[in-house]
Protein backbone atom coordinates (compact mmCIF):
# COMPACT_ATOMS: atom_id res chain seq x y z
CA UNK A 1 0.00 0.00 0.00
CA UNK A 2 1.12 3.87 -0.60
CA UNK A 3 0.56 4.46 2.84
CA UNK A 4 2.85 2.45 3.63
CA UNK A 5 5.50 3.29 1.29
CA UNK A 6 5.09 7.11 2.31
CA UNK A 7 5.05 6.29 5.99
CA UNK A 8 1.93 7.90 6.59
CA UNK A 9 -1.47 7.11 8.02
CA UNK A 10 -4.43 8.48 5.40
CA UNK A 11 -7.72 5.94 5.84
CA UNK A 12 -9.73 7.70 8.45
CA UNK A 13 -12.49 9.13 7.66
CA UNK A 14 -14.74 12.12 9.63
CA UNK A 15 -17.67 14.21 9.70
CA UNK A 16 -17.41 17.74 11.50
CA UNK A 17 -20.03 18.56 14.27
CA UNK A 18 -23.28 18.16 12.99
CA UNK A 19 -24.17 22.14 13.49
CA UNK A 20 -21.58 23.11 11.45
CA UNK A 21 -21.66 19.91 8.67
CA UNK A 22 -23.87 21.94 6.15
CA UNK A 23 -20.34 24.32 5.86
CA UNK A 24 -18.07 21.80 5.42
CA UNK A 25 -17.58 18.17 4.06
CA UNK A 26 -16.27 15.19 5.58
CA UNK A 27 -12.61 14.21 5.50
CA UNK A 28 -12.02 11.57 3.20
CA UNK A 29 -9.25 11.00 1.24
CA UNK A 30 -8.69 11.00 -2.73
CA UNK A 31 -7.97 7.28 -3.50
CA UNK A 32 -4.71 6.10 -4.73
CA UNK A 33 -5.85 5.09 -8.30
CA UNK A 34 -7.24 8.72 -8.62
CA UNK A 35 -4.52 10.38 -7.36
CA UNK A 36 -2.84 7.99 -10.38
CA UNK A 37 -4.81 9.02 -13.06
CA UNK A 38 -4.35 12.61 -11.92
CA UNK A 39 -1.34 12.66 -12.17
CA UNK A 40 -1.11 11.77 -15.66
CA UNK A 41 -3.13 14.60 -16.66
CA UNK A 42 -0.90 17.54 -14.87
CA UNK A 43 2.60 19.19 -16.03
CA UNK A 44 5.04 19.59 -13.53
CA UNK A 45 8.61 21.47 -13.24
CA UNK A 46 10.78 22.29 -10.83
CA UNK A 47 8.61 25.18 -9.63
CA UNK A 48 5.46 23.57 -9.27
CA UNK A 49 4.13 23.96 -6.00
CA UNK A 50 0.99 21.78 -4.88
CA UNK A 51 -1.88 23.28 -2.33
CA UNK A 52 -4.65 21.13 -1.34
CA UNK A 53 -7.39 23.24 0.72
CA UNK A 54 -9.00 20.99 3.26
CA UNK A 55 -6.15 18.51 2.88
CA UNK A 56 -7.58 16.46 5.41
CA UNK A 57 -4.19 14.01 6.84
CA UNK A 58 -2.43 15.15 3.35
CA UNK A 59 -2.69 11.93 1.13
CA UNK A 60 -2.12 14.49 -1.59
CA UNK A 61 0.52 16.25 -0.17
CA UNK A 62 2.60 13.05 0.26
CA UNK A 63 1.37 11.64 -2.93
CA UNK A 64 2.46 14.82 -5.35
CA UNK A 65 5.12 15.91 -3.18
CA UNK A 66 7.05 12.32 -3.20
CA UNK A 67 5.79 11.31 -6.70
CA UNK A 68 5.92 14.79 -8.79
CA UNK A 69 9.34 15.81 -6.34
CA UNK A 70 7.59 19.19 -6.32
CA UNK A 71 6.76 21.60 -3.04
CA UNK A 72 3.25 21.22 -1.29
CA UNK A 73 1.31 22.78 0.58
CA UNK A 74 -1.46 21.84 3.10
CA UNK A 75 -4.39 24.06 4.63
CA UNK A 76 -6.52 22.18 7.31
CA UNK A 77 -8.86 23.77 9.82
CA UNK A 78 -10.45 20.38 11.62
CA UNK A 79 -7.43 20.88 15.01
CA UNK A 80 -8.09 16.98 15.51
CA UNK A 81 -7.34 16.27 11.49
CA UNK A 82 -4.58 18.99 11.86
CA UNK A 83 -3.15 17.07 14.77
CA UNK A 84 -2.71 13.90 12.16
CA UNK A 85 -1.84 15.87 9.17
CA UNK A 86 1.46 16.97 11.49
CA UNK A 87 1.90 13.76 12.83
CA UNK A 88 2.41 11.81 9.05
CA UNK A 89 4.53 14.71 7.87
CA UNK A 90 7.24 13.87 10.89
CA UNK A 91 6.72 10.04 9.88
CA UNK A 92 6.70 11.19 6.03
CA UNK A 93 9.71 13.22 6.45
CA UNK A 94 11.60 10.80 8.65
CA UNK A 95 11.33 8.15 6.31
CA UNK A 96 11.96 10.31 3.15
CA UNK A 97 14.02 13.74 4.56
CA UNK A 98 15.74 14.31 1.09
CA UNK A 99 11.95 15.19 -0.49
CA UNK A 100 10.97 19.23 -1.57
CA UNK A 101 9.70 20.91 1.36
CA UNK A 102 5.86 20.31 2.71
CA UNK A 103 4.37 23.02 4.35
CA UNK A 104 0.87 22.77 6.83
CA UNK A 105 -1.27 25.59 7.77
CA UNK A 106 -3.75 25.01 10.19
CA UNK A 107 -6.57 27.79 8.50
CA UNK A 108 -9.82 28.84 7.00
CA UNK A 109 -9.54 29.01 4.20
CA UNK A 110 -11.27 31.89 3.23
CA UNK A 111 -8.78 33.66 5.43
CA UNK A 112 -5.93 32.29 3.77
CA UNK A 113 -3.12 34.53 2.41
CA UNK A 114 -2.69 33.18 -0.89
CA UNK A 115 1.35 32.77 -2.15
CA UNK A 116 2.28 33.58 -5.84
CA UNK A 117 4.21 30.74 -5.94
CA UNK A 118 1.03 28.53 -5.28
CA UNK A 119 0.46 26.78 -9.01
CA UNK A 120 -2.11 23.66 -8.38
CA UNK A 121 -4.53 24.36 -5.86
CA UNK A 122 -6.50 21.08 -5.25
CA UNK A 123 -10.36 20.86 -3.67
CA UNK A 124 -12.07 17.46 -3.40
CA UNK A 125 -15.74 18.49 -2.31
CA UNK A 126 -13.84 20.19 0.80
CA UNK A 127 -16.95 22.85 1.45
CA UNK A 128 -20.27 24.23 0.61
CA UNK A 129 -20.70 26.63 -1.95
CA UNK A 130 -20.99 29.76 -0.20
CA UNK A 131 -17.49 29.41 1.39
CA UNK A 132 -16.33 28.19 -1.91
CA UNK A 133 -17.31 31.29 -3.45
CA UNK A 134 -15.56 33.41 -1.33
CA UNK A 135 -12.34 31.34 -1.33
CA UNK A 136 -12.37 31.59 -5.14
CA UNK A 137 -12.85 35.52 -5.17
CA UNK A 138 -9.70 35.76 -2.72
CA UNK A 139 -7.87 33.34 -5.16
CA UNK A 140 -8.57 35.26 -8.54
CA UNK A 141 -8.13 38.30 -7.05
CA UNK A 142 -4.64 37.36 -6.51
CA UNK A 143 -3.82 35.55 -9.11
CA UNK A 144 -5.42 36.99 -11.92
CA UNK A 145 -2.18 39.75 -12.46
CA UNK A 146 0.24 36.51 -12.44
CA UNK A 147 1.93 35.72 -15.56
CA UNK A 148 2.27 32.24 -14.72
CA UNK A 149 -0.41 29.52 -15.37
CA UNK A 150 -2.25 29.00 -12.42
CA UNK A 151 -4.47 25.57 -12.27
CA UNK A 152 -7.26 24.69 -9.58
CA UNK A 153 -8.15 21.25 -9.48
CA UNK A 154 -11.64 19.77 -8.78
CA UNK A 155 -12.60 16.33 -7.54
CA UNK A 156 -16.14 14.91 -7.46
CA UNK A 157 -17.24 17.91 -8.43
CA UNK A 158 -21.32 18.48 -7.55
CA UNK A 159 -24.09 19.91 -10.12
CA UNK A 160 -24.19 23.20 -8.28
CA UNK A 161 -20.53 23.79 -7.80
CA UNK A 162 -19.91 22.74 -11.52
CA UNK A 163 -22.88 25.31 -12.59
CA UNK A 164 -21.13 28.61 -10.44
CA UNK A 165 -17.90 27.15 -11.87
CA UNK A 166 -19.55 27.43 -15.49
CA UNK A 167 -21.41 30.51 -15.02
CA UNK A 168 -20.16 32.52 -12.67
CA UNK A 169 -16.27 32.23 -12.65
CA UNK A 170 -13.80 33.54 -15.42
CA UNK A 171 -11.64 30.28 -15.15
CA UNK A 172 -10.64 28.63 -18.12
CA UNK A 173 -11.86 24.88 -18.08
CA UNK A 174 -8.81 22.44 -19.53
CA UNK A 175 -9.95 19.25 -18.61
CA UNK A 176 -13.29 17.51 -17.29
CA UNK A 177 -12.52 14.20 -16.93
CA UNK A 178 -14.49 10.80 -15.30
CA UNK A 179 -12.32 8.72 -12.63
CA UNK A 180 -12.04 5.61 -14.27
CA UNK A 181 -13.37 4.46 -11.44
CA UNK A 182 -16.32 6.40 -11.08
CA UNK A 183 -19.30 5.66 -9.02
CA UNK A 184 -21.78 8.67 -10.47
CA UNK A 185 -21.53 11.53 -12.72
CA UNK A 186 -19.66 14.03 -10.22
CA UNK A 187 -17.18 11.21 -9.90
CA UNK A 188 -14.63 13.49 -11.90
CA UNK A 189 -11.92 15.84 -12.36
CA UNK A 190 -12.45 19.65 -13.40
CA UNK A 191 -9.00 21.02 -14.29
CA UNK A 192 -9.47 24.97 -14.81
CA UNK A 193 -6.46 27.85 -15.47
CA UNK A 194 -7.05 30.87 -14.32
Amino acid sequence: MIDQLLNIQTTQKRDWPIHIRHKYSRLEPTAYPALKQLEKLLEFDETSHWVDIGCGSGRTLFYFNHFAQIEATGIELHPVTFQELTDNLDRYQQAHPDKPPIHLIQADATKTRWQDSYTHLYFFNPFSLPILKRVLQAIQANYRQSSRDTYLIFYYVLPEIERFLSQHTQLELVYSVPYQHAIDAADRFMIYRI
